[in-house]
């Protein structure tokens, strides 16, 4: 599905640099896939390896990127309004289960890791495991782990916007320099 994703954006659009903030940004490609994708488009068309990975990175960085401040404001109230209507109730339920499930799963590990401490030290902690948790979960370069699911349970956990928002950048830069070490090393192999 992602590779039918790149190749119809990579067919209609000849800027390299657009196909890879607009892939990036898909739900399930994000940079994990847009890096090799960008990565492989630039060195058919003659650019040198190391340049082209460079290129990827930062154009799969900006375009996965670009979407945690938008979805940390907006998800919620989206989510909640869909409810409200007859066409999109069933999926909104299904989303928001969906996340909330994972939302769920982080807050008991985060309490669990915490359940020796005092309360004032307990809910300290218990904070921070959530925010290196989003930071974990975005960083992690596999499937349906990245921004948007990042995202999601920070918006779900009522996180800090700009905290939440920090981690999730700094994991989906860790997550790209590691998609981009794989890509450029093994790069040869996959083209």
């Amino acid at each position: 599905m992602a590779d039918a994703i790149i190749g119809f954006f990579s067919e209609h659009i000849s800027a390299i640099w657009l196909v890879g903030i607009i892939i990036s940004m898909i739900p399930l490609v994000e940079l994990k896939g847009a890096i090799p994708a960008i990565y492989a488009m630039l060195v058919s068309s003659g650019q040198s390896g190391a340049a082209a990975i460079w290129t990827a990175l930062g154009v799969s960085v900006a375009g996965s990127g670009i979407l945690a401040p938008i979805l940390l404001a907006v998800l919620l109230p989206v989510i909640t309004w869909l409810k409200g209507t007859k066409l999109f109730r069933k999926p909104a339920l299904w989303v928001e289960s969906h996340f909330r499930k994972k939302s769920d799963k982080l807050e008991r590990k985060a309490e669990n890791s915490a359940e020796e401490q005092s309360s004032e030290e307990k809910a300290k902690k218990t904070e921070r495991i959530k925010y290196w948790g989003l930071f974990t979960f975005t960083a992690i370069p596999l499937p349906l782990t990245g921004v948007w699911t990042a995202s999601a349970v920070a918006a779900f956990l009522h996180l800090d916007y700009k905290k939440s928002l920090l981690f999730i950048e700094l994991g989906n830069v860790l997550a790209g320099i590691v998609v981009a070490l794989v890509t450029f090393f093994i790069g040869d192999v996959l083209l």
